[in-house]
């Protein structure tokens, strides 16, 4: 295990500075402007294994203060089997600033390997990785009855699946044992919602087929990987970003979710952002993130 203190960060510019260490990506269009806690982080932990290959995940873990904080798990964007996700959870680092601001702890979640994450499997290593984070709550400091999911794209999808109540069968082999955390909310970021929809007819995406490549009954299984359908009652609270005019997830799936969940009497809403494509603008993600912070403050989850 590798460890590395953060102490004393601030972002300037595109970059985060920190007296131990300087991270850089042209793409860190984030929301943070300083972090003032200690942190030490723990990289590459093994969660799970799957098919000989080791599922990963980083901790943020604060040392100057000894807990339990909120905590933040994070599923970084991509596609089936892997193959739009060449980086992985290090492409995503400088998305969790916002919470490490707050003074969380955070957990970046590596849920892919190539060729191998389809569907059903993705959402088992998802799940994989709540558990990891209840089953080590005490030796990091996570509080288990303030965890919120989030990630971008099929991580959100993924951040969703995980929140929902489990199909049985499919999610005891790869990580058997029990739920131990309470997901507090879920932040989506321009998820797809309902695969069905985007599987064929006049919303067809290429992309969909993929999660559910080589499956003899694909239509099924895409019903029961579609968070419209997997909502329930006791669904956490979730707030939905979305880009109304997103070519790749249409819009319409952040609408058809936010309906289903108000209809379950489930606490959602939904941030619309008009104009905005898949990936948000700088502009309309710290606006939209504005409205993710004063979301949670409502649930009495820190924010400042």
């Amino acid at each position: 295990m590798r460890k590395i203190t953060i102490v004393g960060c601030k972002l300037i510019a595109a970059s985060v500075l920190c007296s131990t260490v300087i991270v850089t990506d042209a793409s860190a269009q984030i929301y943070s402007r300083s972090i003032k806690g200690s942190y030490e982080t723990h990289l590459d932990i093994s969660y799970a294994r799957i098919a000989g290959g080791d599922l990963r995940l980083d901790v943020y873990a604060r040392t100057d203060s000894p807990g339990p904080h909120p905590t933040l798990i994070w599923f970084h964007a991509g596609g089936a089997m892997g193959q739009l996700t060449p980086t992985g959870k290090s492409s995503s680092t400088l998305q969790l600033l916002p919470y490490l601001e707050w003074g969380w702890n955070v957990v970046n979640v590596e849920w892919s390997l190539p060729v191998l994450t389809t569907a059903p499997l993705a959402a088992q290593n998802a799940r994989c990785a709540l558990r990891w984070v209840g089953t080590n709550a005490e030796k990091y400091g996570f509080d288990p009855s303030r965890v919120v999911l989030s990630g971008f794209s099929g991580g959100a999808w993924l951040a969703l699946m995980t929140a929902m109540p489990p199909t049985p069968a499919p999610w005891e082999s790869l990580c058997p044992g029990a739920d131990t955390t309470k997901v507090a909310a879920v932040v989506s970021w321009s998820a797809p919602t309902d695969f069905t929809s985007v599987l064929q007819g006049p919303d067809a995406k290429a992309w969909a087929a993929d999660w559910f490549y080589g499956l003899t009954n694909r239509a099924e299984m895409a019903a029961l990987m579609s968070p419209v359908n997997a909502a329930a009652p006791s669904t956490p609270p979730v707030i939905i970003i979305h880009g109304d005019a997103d070519p790749v997830v249409p819009f319409t799936q952040a609408k058809s979710l936010h309906d289903a969940l108000k209809r379950l009497g489930v606490e959602a809403q939904l941030v619309a952002v008009a104009g905005e494509p898949h990936v948000l603008s700088r502009k309309a993600r710290e606006q939209a993130f504005a409205a993710v912070a004063a979301f949670l403050a409502k649930l009495r989850l820190p924010t400042q």
